[in-house]
């Protein structure tokens, strides 16, 4: 991770300045989808948040009974975080060609604290209308809870005649979070191993596995991928900022803030990393290898809570390094 650091460090601005971005999420589309539709086949693309790769990997053998399987790999953005890189799957674009593009819609998802990710589905169908596919239908769906899942399963059958399908499912990102705020899944998911027995085990028995078996049935071929990953995170770092700075553990936005240089890199100029420019002062801290951001108030107190959490946001090979799995129904 050390290196792999150093790796997007010295790399990561000029892939964006060169326009050499072909591994970025925002080219899965590109990359994956296009040549299918370009084929007149149907497309099923399902965005995990937080699946890291040994997660798809751990859920592979349960696929390779009904599917014929290539296994790829895409790089998130910076920030490794969902507002940033699941837009940039579903429109193609980068956060501040988004801005830029689509102002009134990215003034909106800024104003809802609670979700910068309400436009996918627009952005979906911008997508492939810039690129030619005005004449393909296409579903939208995002599952946040056990119920939005079951009720997905219980109507699919009626998108099996849809040229292309987007699904967003979000329970690995929430268990992930649970990890930090219950003791209880804190003790469960104690390290990796025990987060990819939590999936694996969700999986086998999950709503989201009903349907890929269903789709193995179907014409579409599928694209199952990730947003971001996470990680473990074990050295606190102190950071200072005023009261407009995000609340981010891996990553932190806002006008004034300061952190030592070994445990984030500091993004003084958005525009450098696809980063959109709120004001003037404004610079991004994206957290590197292991370490999380602690304010100096109730130091010791968050520092107990988030050590050893899993986290996303920053730079390190789970969080940036998200598969691409392509599945064909053996049928």
């Amino acid at each position: 991770n050390e290196a792999f650091n150093q790796f997007i460090l010295s790399n990561f601005q000029n892939w964006i300045k060169e326009g050499n971005t072909q591994k970025l999420v925002t080219n899965i589309f590109d990359n994956h989808i296009i040549p299918l539709l370009k084929n007149d086949e149907k497309v099923c693309l399902i965005v995990v948040d937080c699946m890291r790769m040994d997660h798809m990997k751990v859920i592979l053998p349960l696929l390779s009974e009904h599917f014929n399987i290539k296994h790829d790999y895409a790089i998130s953005l910076l920030p490794s975080a969902t507002p940033f890189a699941r837009n940039g799957i579903f429109s193609g674009m980068f956060p501040i060609e988004i801005q830029a593009k689509y102002p009134d819609k990215w003034n909106q998802m800024m104003a809802n604290e609670h979700s910068h990710n309400q436009f996918e589905s627009f952005f979906f169908r911008e997508l492939l209308n810039r690129n030619g596919f005005k004449n393909k239908s296409m579903k939208y769906y995002k599952t946040v809870t056990i119920s939005d899942g079951q009720n997905l399963e219980n109507h699919f059958s009626e998108y099996r005649n849809l040229d292309v399908i987007g699904l967003v499912v979000n329970y690995i990102d929430i268990l992930g979070h649970a990890k930090s705020e219950s003791k209880v899944i804190g003790e469960l998911l104690h390290d990796e191993s025990a987060y990819r027995d939590a999936v694996h085990s969700w999986f086998e028995n999950s709503w989201l596995n009903s349907i890929l078996k269903e789709l193995a049935n179907w014409d579409h071929k599928v694209i199952i991928t990730s947003d971001h990953g996470s990680i473990r995170v074990e050295k606190p770092t102190m950071i200072k900022g005023d009261k407009e700075t995000s609340a981010g553990i891996r990553y932190k936005h806002g006008r004034n803030i300061h952190s030592p240089e070994k445990g984030g890199l500091t993004i003084k100029n958005p525009r450098d990393f696809g980063l959109p420019i709120e004001s003037d002062f404004n610079q991004y801290i994206v957290a590197k290898n292991k370490h999380f951001f602690v304010y100096p108030n109730n130091y010791n107190k968050y520092v107990n809570r988030l050590k050893n959490s899993f986290q996303h946001g920053g730079i390190s090979m789970e969080e940036l390094i998200v598969p691409v799995t392509k599945l064909e129904g053996k049928k």
